[in-house]
């Protein structure tokens, strides 16, 4: 039985996979190798290496995997082209900025805003931005709608790429949301347990109510949605 719903998955994700139109220059995923330079951790200022500043400190086995999940991120962001000269660059969920103050200080003709709810991380990512002197990325403690206001008081219109390394649970969906409402690429990693919800409706951290699943091509195929 568990062969016959996993061999019903893999035929409705293929037809699935069929009716999304992968934007340029990527023709298509399966083809895509990464072959662009690791980041050279050693050239890297130390304030911005994780360990240093945060709350890995003196955890090596967490500082290793949090440097192979960055090079994962950073290895999309190269090879598939994301991030253009002069984007503004969104880290949702940014923690103390190990992901954003590393795309800043890569992407110097770009501008980071590293997104956090909780003071004290967006603190610590402040003063790691502070400690390596980047003038290209900025830490706001809030949430997306703190991002709206930011963009109405400084004059922006925008953002052109969202980022998400661990974006538990419904913060995916509203990162999602946000990067659709301003036209954004994105590369999002949810958080590896995902805080999935079971059930129809839930609220989100917005305080909306949001059906599941949020894809509308999920939803036309039910017999994956309830299957898988």
């Amino acid at each position: 039985a568990i062969e016959e719903v996993l061999a019903l998955c893999r035929q409705e994700i293929a037809e699935l996979l069929d009716d999304f139109q992968i934007c340029e220059p990527c023709t298509d995923a399966a083809e895509v190798t990464f072959q662009c330079d690791n980041v050279q951790w050693h050239d890297v200022p130390e304030a911005l290496r994780p360990g240093t500043g945060d709350h890995l400190e003196a955890q090596m086995h967490r500082v290793l995997r949090k440097q192979q999940q960055l090079e994962g991120m950073i290895r999309i962001l190269r090879e598939w082209d994301v991030v253009k000269s002069g984007d503004v660059i969104i880290d949702f969920g940014a923690g103390t900025g190990h992901l954003g103050i590393l795309v800043a200080w890569l992407f110097p003709e770009c501008e980071v805003i590293c997104l956090e709810r909780k003071e004290w991380t967006a603190t610590a990512a402040k003063q790691r931005i502070e400690a390596a002197g980047l003038q290209n990325c900025v830490s706001l403690c809030g949430d997306v709608r703190a991002l709206e206001v930011y963009f109405e008081e400084t004059g922006r219109t925008g953002f052109q790429v969202g980022l998400g390394l661990h974006t538990c649970g419904l913060l995916t969906d509203l990162v999602l949301e946000c990067c659709a409402r301003h036209r954004a690429s994105f590369v999002i990693s949810p958080c590896c347990y995902g805080q999935v919800v079971e059930g129809g409706n839930t609220t989100g951290g917005d305080g909306q109510p949001r059906e599941r699943p949020r894809s509308a091509a999920l939803v036309e195929r039910p017999s994956l949605n309830s299957e898988c």
